[in-house]
């Protein structure tokens, strides 16, 4: 198995690069207000 290392992770928060894989859309339907949406970004 070929293993590879992660350099970049880009997450796209309004859906600049593809509207299915925002961060907004991910956490659709999750019924967070904006400051759990800021914070679990935060995390990340």
């Amino acid at each position: 198995m070929l293993k590879k290392e992660i350099d970049t992770i880009i997450l796209d928060v309004d859906g600049t690069l593809s509207e299915d894989i925002s961060w907004l859309k991910l956490t659709q339907g999750l019924e967070w207000s904006a400051p759990q949406k800021g914070k679990s970004y935060t995390r990340i």
